[in-house]
């Protein structure tokens, strides 16, 4: 079975973000071992910006249009080239390529 990577958006604890207008965070979970893989730099003011950052980082073209709607991401929207650079090796590898139109 393979890994489900679940992408969870969340409202910061009130106290967590005090005085701060930026309250909302994603966080990319492993879901079968309950590992973090992943989590927003930076914090948004809404969770409409927080979700349109992780749908833009991880979703490829299989993403369901409502989400995208529900993200607020652009009807031209398509999925990001991905490529991983690791120590000690040159060049970089293709995770996720971009579907040719």
């Amino acid at each position: 079975m393979s890994d489900i990577i679940c992408i969870i958006v969340k409202k910061r604890s009130p106290l967590a973000s005090l005085g701060r207008p930026q309250k909302y965070r994603w966080t990319a979970v492993n879901w079968n071992n309950r590992r973090k893989l992943a989590t927003s730099g930076e914090a948004f003011t809404n969770g409409a910006d927080a979700l349109k950052n992780a749908v833009q980082l991880f979703a490829d073209a299989t993403v369901d249009p409502i989400l995208l709607e529900q993200a607020k991401v652009d009807s031209d929207w398509s999925p990001s080239i991905v490529y991983l650079i690791q120590d000690g090796v040159s060049g970089m590898q293709t995770l996720r390529l971009k579907p040719q139109t």
